[in-house]
């Protein structure tokens, strides 16, 4: 038996109430048949009971929406083989995974991490931590996990060096869709395609994905960085581009002395 095989008994990094996300299926099929165009009478005279009975459940199971937003965070980089998602990373086609340069050339391997992975030492769980440029190179042309220079994995405590977030470059590395020149477009070089590797064990927000729902399907907003999606996910609009940037000045001006006896 493989670790990709579906073991017999109900492994610990199941969802721990099943129930829970069954209600929500069963809830999301309801949905869904409300907006399907109706086959026949009977079924567009259907659709309003439907629609009510999704309301009812809704309003007596669920009290509270609690978004958990992890920032700059993709979703492989923490969850990549989170039982149960769509795309496991482990089973992701190699070929699915490699990055491009600039000009559209097949990387041979990942470049270094620029700057280093941790550029500031740092002691977390007893231990130092200073991996700088040199320390890590020539890897393969793909995800790895987060190692540190003993091998071991990396602690999602340590500090690493940034990434790019940014709303021009976001859309270059993703490419049209074929998201193979996050590499190419960025300043930290192979840390793009790096992920942890035992979140099932350390990180507490894996434990409350188990016990409730975890968007692994989820589609960005709006490119760049996360405060922009932050605002998206509350209001699902983006500024208006027809406002201008700079206020019209006021008809008459008013100002205050917010300190009138400070003397610096």
């Amino acid at each position: 038996m493989s670790e990709h095989d579906t073991p017999e008994t109900v492994p610990e990094t199941a969802p721990q109430d099943p129930s829970r996300r069954r209600l929500f299926e069963g809830l999301a099929a309801i949905g869904a048949a409300t907006v399907l165009p109706a086959v026949a009478s009977e079924a567009a005279d259907a659709a309003p009971a439907a629609r009510g009975s999704l309301d009812d459940k809704l309003r007596h199971h669920v009290k509270n929406v609690v978004v958990i937003y992890l920032e700059n965070r993709s979703f492989n980089n923490l969850y990549g083989n989170f039982p149960g998602v769509r795309y496991p990373l482990s089973k992701a086609p190699a070929e699915a995974c490699v990055q491009l340069d600039r000009d559209g050339a097949r990387l041979k391997s990942l470049p270094k991490i620029w700057g280093g992975m941790v550029q500031r030492g740092q002691t977390v769980g007893g231990k130092y931590y200073l991996i700088e440029e040199d320390k890590i190179q020539n890897l393969p042309n793909g995800p790895f996990p987060l190692k540190d220079t003993d091998g071991e994995p990396l602690p999602e405590g340590v500090i690493t060096r940034d990434l790019w977030h940014l709303f021009y470059q976001n859309q270059m590395q993703i490419n049209g869709g074929r998201n193979d020149q996050f590499v190419a477009w960025a300043d930290s070089g192979a840390l793009v395609m790096g992920y942890y590797n035992e979140t099932a064990k350390n990180l507490n927000q894996w434990k409350i994905a188990q016990q409730y729902t975890l968007c692994d399907n989820f589609f960005m907003a709006a490119f760049g960085g996360s405060y922009l999606n932050h605002q998206f996910l509350i209001s699902a609009a983006r500024r208006n581009t027809s406002t201008p940037r700079t206020p019209p000045r006021p008809k008459r001006s008013r100002c205050w002395r917010m300190a009138p006896r400070a003397t610096g």
